[in-house]
């Protein structure tokens, strides 16, 4: 999305320019104000995006697979991975979720949206249910960062751990 990466250029041919800020780079809230108010540009946005990411990311992990010390881990942050079908590209999945109280409250607070705009949001992604059902692993990030750096730390402790 870096400022005249042909995928921020593509994105601008489909929504225009008012989806850049002044300095040439994406401004998100402006997209998401488009996209979640309208199934049909976050169609759009997600056939443009995902084949693109998803590209990049099967580029990078086949480099890892086949350099001389390849990790023993590699993680892959990918927020719609279950809606984009892009689960079999990788080996397992965690999902990092938290309650719909904790998570309307940090929306709030992070970005200052508002109750609504922050449920459209949640309306347009899948359920974290369902999210948590397609998982290997889930991780309750609803308690304080600490509690949550422990659940991560124990998970790592068993990825990294041979079997």
């Amino acid at each position: 999305m870096a400022p005249g990466s042909p995928l921020l250029g593509r994105l601008v041919e489909e929504f225009g320019p008012r989806i850049l800020r002044a300095d040439g780079s994406l401004d998100r809230s402006r997209l998401a104000g488009l996209i979640f108010s309208n199934p049909e540009a976050r169609r759009r946005l997600n056939t443009i995006c995902h084949p693109l990411i998803l590209a990049v990311v099967a580029r990078r992990l086949e480099e890892l697979r086949a350099s001389d010390s390849p990790p023993a881990v590699v993680v892959v942050v990918a927020p719609l991975l279950f809606e984009a079908g892009a689960e079999k590209t990788v080996d397992k999945t965690i999902v990092v979720t938290a309650s719909e109280e904790a998570r309307l409250r940090r929306l709030k607070e992070r970005d200052g949206l508002s109750e609504e705009e922050i449920r459209a949001r949640f309306a347009a992604q899948m359920p974290p249910r369902e999210q948590c059902a397609r998982a290997d692993w889930v991780i309750d990030n609803s308690g304080d960062l600490a509690e949550t750096e422990r659940k991560v730390e124990a998970l790592w402790i068993e990825l990294i751990s041979p079997s």
